[in-house]
Formats: C-alpha cells, sequence, structure tokens
C-alpha cells in the first residue's frame, strides 16, 4: 500500500464522524428445527457530515475502531484499514484491493479512500490501471476527541442492545469481537505506560 500524506487530504474543515448501529430481524427458514424463530442481526453505518457514506459493502466495525482510535503505523506513514469488506469478512471477495487510509494527528485523523471502493473491472493489471483511473480519491478530517468519543458511544449502544434484546443476536459472537478494539482500552494501556515512565 502507498504511504499516506496529510497533503492527499483535500478536506480543509473538520468533517463530523458518526457509526451508527443497524439492528436488522432475520427468520430462520422454514425447513429449520425452529422456523419462524426471530434473531437479531447487527451491523454498523458510516454516516459523515449527516450523510451515509454509501459504499454498497459491509462495514468492519473492528476496522473503523483501529483506523480512529490505533497509532499509525511504526514508520508515521498512517495505516491502511479494509473499512468496508464482503459479508463474508474477505474485501477481495467483494473485489475490494486497497482499504482505507488513516492519519492520525494531535488532533486529528484524516482519512483517504478511493470511490467506488470495488474494483468491478476484473483482476488483471489493466482492469486494475481502468480502476484507478476512473475511482475518485475522497479525503475527511476528524476531530480526534469528537472521533473518539462517537466510537465509545456506539459499542455502549451496543452493550445496551446485547444486555436487553428479547431476541437473541444472530452474530453476537462477531459482535463481541468488535469491543476487542475499544478505544477505552487504548487510552488505558497509554495512561498506565505513562504512569510507569514517571515511576
Amino acid at each position: 500500500m502507498n504511504m499516506i500524506k496529510s497533503s492527499t487530504i483535500e478536506a480543509k474543515k473538520l468533517n463530523h464522524f458518526e457509526l451508527r448501529l443497524k439492528q436488522t430481524t432475520v427468520y430462520q427458514e422454514a425447513d429449520t428445527l425452529q422456523s419462524g424463530a426471530a434473531t437479531l442481526q447487527l451491523s454498523a453505518e458510516i454516516w459523515i457530515d449527516a450523510q451515509m457514506l454509501d459504499e454498497p459493502h459491509t462495514v468492519s466495525v473492528n476496522a473503523v475502531l483501529r483506523s480512529l482510535a490505533k497509532v499509525n503505523s511504526p514508520d508515521g506513514g498512517g495505516r491502511w484499514d479494509f473499512v468496508f469488506t464482503c459479508a463474508c469478512g474477505n474485501p477481495s471477495c467483494a473485489c475490494i484491493y486497497e482499504g482505507v487510509g488513516a492519519l492520525r494527528g494531535e488532533e486529528s485523523i484524516d482519512w483517504v479512500l478511493r470511490r467506488p471502493q470495488a474494483n468491478r473491472f476484473g483482476t488483471g493489471v489493466l482492469a486494475f490501471k481502468q480502476w484507478c483511473e476512473t475511482s475518485q480519491w475522497q479525503g475527511y478530517r476528524f476531530d480526534v476527541d469528537q472521533a473518539n468519543a462517537e466510537l465509545i458511544r456506539f459499542l455502549d449502544e451496543v452493550a445496551v442492545v446485547i444486555n436487553t434484546s428479547d431476541m437473541p443476536i444472530a452474530n453476537e459472537s462477531q459482535v463481541l469481537i468488535w469491543f476487542e478494539d475499544d478505544p477505552r482500552l487504548s487510552q488505558s494501556s497509554q495512561s498506565s505506560d505513562q504512569v510507569g515512565d514517571a515511576a
């Protein structure tokens, strides 16, 4: 992947980031033992400045959390995360070969991505070249505190749904993994490191 440079981001103003929880009721197929039983499927949508980032792909919540809450790569060149992916979890299955670039500064986080995310021209070199020539770069800049507060709000909402839903969560094991990238975990480990350094 290319190194991310903050000069790539054309956005001068701060964008408002939202991660919205989507709850879908799923009914079991008629030929199963629990025919007609309903479960709840949890997923997420990314909204920027009150507009949904309308890529027609599954949002990888863990990739969103990592791209906004984690530090840059060791070389300081930012990081690339597959924020959009196939429903199976493999981005290349949805023809997504380049993710969302994130570069974290002291007060802001820059996102850069090509849209559309999926290369629908094929897998060959010429097809990739055609996608690169027709896709558009987009850049967003988020306030670090606003983005982290939104990620925490989202995870708190998910926890409430898990604990209060009358229906079983269809993808509960996958949803519980979202909490592994909770921004509060990295904040507490940074605080512990600072205390250790002070001692």
